[in-house]
């Protein structure tokens, strides 16, 4: 036997002499240490035979085992003592032979580990016999801590403890694969199982005494956990019971989490019990998975909720999927609630002229989903849905099949579900968008393509069902495509915008003619530190803009009697239509010239001078497609500007007839 980390008993005595007697000692031989010595003294060993690995357990100095080969047991191993402790496989085996270990009782905090080795409990002829681990005690956890490999007939007894699965772990049971307490899949682990493959067993047996009077079992498959359990998978004779059964009260799937059963029978139930710590409940958070089917043994519906109030939720971003093959797929008890909200579900019975549901009073409550509903035809449901609702809310009472007292934010929807006419139901949460990008106007002249968006995204422009170019949103927010040749008017151009993942609904912008008329458009405004800033387009087919320094432009504030109370100049632009043509402006009303106004309500007007150019208009708020970008500073309507404070007066923008005006109050 080898051993770590000990200090010797006759090493503690010689540090205990004097040293006047060293001198004599150094002629004596020093006594040799037997196994129990060394393995006493030691708080890690290492062992290679069923009697070192019996010491070692037996042993309350020793905490961590660690398996130097593989192992076959000629015994049990009885009442090893409680305290921490470790068995390492380092991926040795460990052949049962139809033993166990048990872990003593009393009153001491204790833990059991096991990790990185294959178990098998099988008789002389290959069958599953006996279990690995039992202990009726209730101060034992137990942490089963990947790599675990097993086959037996049961792998733990201990109905009184917390079982931990963490890591990868692969179970093969003919009984139940535990008895229980409380049941962790712990954060990243995989759990692979099957169960009651030679009778009529859970896979987890919750039978352990009652907490202060309660049954409080908990199963939590934790964030990202994926747990795989298959009850009788060889035939659908063995169909009573659950994948959890007795005590036990709540099922959480964690965030990213999936629990994947499949059962003869039952795969989910909660028995009725008046000594339940909570309201029996099945939780799915945002990304995790509740994959169930039942085979319709016995005529067992997949769900099965005996107990009144029982929840079922899918929270959003959740996904919830149930199938069965029986008379009904979900039975509930009274005022049970199954909700859906802004998650993706799918509830079918693959039994032709089987129902979904056999409820009583049970309320479903599906919310900013889409619906989907398909006749009793049973199998696959490969065809297309009876009935197909875009994002909708519906509440209904279903009691037997039926369902009743329907409200949904679809009118249609509310008056034509009926749950006893359908085999399947299903839906898909509200799709993820971003914001559209605004796309500007665009005339039969223009070389450029541009617009505003959210910097870093990528706007993709089509004409005609083809795409024309994509470019990536500057860190200004705003966005240029260089085109060639120009676009002819009547065509249609549509821009979306993706941020690689998620994509934008579309916005589009018919071409016009660039006649000789002059137009002005509002393109986008906002605050900054300093003041408000407008941009815009003026523009007329005869004015000669190719020169910035031959051509002015002015934005005016003009109050109620038709004075121009404020006028600022603006910056010449060639951002809209072509890089070589001035038609637009840059206005920035500063915040100490706005905050000497009188209050009132002033039209904006926009002036181009020069070139033989004098134009003044009202500012037009027409010409967008009417995007506003919640996440830039960026407003593409103008009455959407955000409304803003400054030395005790408010400023707000609107529209009226077209014309933009700004209120000062």
């Amino acid at each position: 036997m080898k051993k770590r980390l000990f200090i010797g008993l006759c090493g503690i005595a010689l540090a205990a002499m004097s040293a006047g007697t060293l001198h004599a000692h150094a002629t004596t031989k020093t006594p040799v240490k037997t196994a129990t010595q060394a393995l006493k003294s030691g708080q890690e060993v290492t062992v290679s035979s069923f009697n070192e690995l019996s010491d070692a357990l037996k042993d309350v100095s020793v905490t961590n085992i660690k398996v130097g080969g593989n192992i076959t047991f000629d015994s049990s191993i009885l009442d090893i003592p409680q305290r921490s402790v470790t068995i390492d496989g380092q991926g040795h085996q460990l052949k049962m032979g139809g033993n166990h270990i048990t872990g003593a009782t009393g009153t001491t905090a204790a833990s059991f580990t096991i990790k990185n080795t294959t178990i098998t409990n099988v008789s002389n002829t290959g069958q599953p016999i006996e279990k690995f681990f039992v202990t009726t005690s209730e101060n034992w956890s137990v942490d089963i801590a990947g790599g675990i490999d097993y086959t037996g007939e049961r792998f733990l007894e201990v109905q009184n403890s917390a079982v931990t699965f963490s890591g990868k772990n692969t179970i093969h049971t003919s009984e139940e694969n535990a008895w229980v307490r409380t049941l962790t899949f712990a954060v990243d682990s995989e759990y692979t199982a099957t169960a009651a493959t030679s009778g009529q067993f859970s896979a987890f047996y919750f039978n352990g005494n009652l907490v202060d009077g309660k049954a409080s079992g908990k199963v939590t498959a934790d964030k990202n956990a994926k747990v795989t359990i298959t009850i009788s998978p060889d035939n659908d004779n063995d169909y009573y019971y659950p994948a959890f059964y007795d005590k036990v009260d709540r099922i959480d799937v964690n965030e990213g989490a999936t629990l994947n059963i499949t059962a003869a029978g039952h795969a989910l139930q909660f028995i009725p019990r008046s000594d339940y710590a909570e309201t029996p409940s099945v939780n799915v958070a945002d990304g995790g998975i509740l994959h169930l089917v039942g085979h319709g043994g016995g005529k067992y519906a997949t769900v099965k909720f005996e107990q009144a109030n029982a929840k079922l939720t899918a929270n959003p971003g959740a996904s919830v999927y149930i199938e069965g093959k029986s008379d009904n797929v979900i039975e509930t008890a009274k005022d049970s609630v199954i909700s859906v909200t802004n998650a993706d579900y799918d509830f079918r019975n693959a039994l032709a002229g089987g129902h979904i549901f056999n409820a009583k009073t049970t309320r479903l409550s599906l919310n900013q989903v889409t619906l989907n509903t398909w006749n009793k035809t049973g199998g696959d449901y490969k065809d297309e849905p009876t009935h197909a609702w875009d994002e909708l809310s519906l509440g209904t009472i279903i009691d037997g099949n039926a369902s009743s007292n329907k409200t949904s934010t679809n009118t249609d929807a509310q008056s034509i579900f009926q749950t006893s006419d359908y085999g399947r139901i299903s839906g898909e949460k509200e799709k993820q968008k971003i914001d559209s990008p605004v796309l500007n106007p665009i005339t039969d002249k223009d070389t450029q393509l541009t617009g505003i968006g959210i910097p870093g995204d990528t706007v993709i422009i089509t004409v005609d069902g083809k795409e024309l170019g994509r470019v990536v949103v500057g860190a200004d927010g705003k966005w240029v495509l260089p085109i060639s040749p120009t676009l002819a008017e009547g065509k249609t151009v549509i821009a979306t915008q993706t941020d690689g993942t998620l994509v934008s609904d579309p916005v589009q912008q018919v071409v016009t003619h660039l006649a000789a008329e002059t137009k002005n458009y509002f393109a986008l405004g906002y605050w900054q530190d300093y003041g408000l800033v407008i941009e815009g387009q003026m523009d007329n087919a005869d004015w000669d803009l190719s020169d910035s320094t031959k051509i002015t432009k002015y934005v005016n504030l003009v109050s109620d009697d038709n004075t121009v109370a404020l006028k600022v100049d603006a910056a010449n632009t060639n951002w809209f239509g072509s890089a070589v043509r001035y038609n637009g402006y840059q206005a920035v009303f500063k915040n100490e010239e706005l905050t000497a106004l009188p209050n009132g309500t002033y039209k904006v007007q926009i002036g181009t001078k020069g070139n033989g150019i004098d134009a003044l208009q009202d500012l037009q708020a027409t010409n967008t497609n009417g995007e506003t970008l919640k996440t830039t500073p960026y407003r593409s309507e103008f009455d959407k500007i955000d409304t803003q404070t400054i030395s005790g007066k408010t400023f707000t923008t609107s529209i009226k007839d077209n014309v933009c005006y700004l209120t000062i109050s």
